[in-house]
């Protein structure tokens, strides 16, 4: 497992009426990057990840079903997945 540690931009356009119309990443220098070999001892492996994550979830739902109101999920919903990163990427919503 390596560690890829880099800097990038982050540019939000938005249109007249103050909507958020796209977003642009970009890694500006790549050249800069560090790409570290991780000791397999310092990797979490998926199973105590999720052991883990399990019990700070656990936690959060009490505080989210008191905060936001329960749902049939016990919460809010997570965040979807985006597109991959790219070195330089540009999104614009329609």
């Amino acid at each position: 497992m390596y560690l890829y540690t880099t800097f990038i931009e982050m540019i939000w356009p938005y249109d007249d009426r103050g909507r958020l119309v796209g977003e642009d990443v970009c890694e500006p220098d790549p050249d800069k990057a560090q790409i570290v070999k991780l000791d397999p001892p310092d990797v979490l492996t998926t199973a105590e990840a999720r052991r883990l994550l399990d019990s700070f979830d656990q936690a959060a739902s009490g505080i989210r079903r008191k905060t936001h109101g329960a749902d049939k999920n016990g919460g809010l919903a997570p965040p979807a997945a985006g597109p991959p990163m790219n070195r330089c990427r540009e999104i614009i919503w329609r």
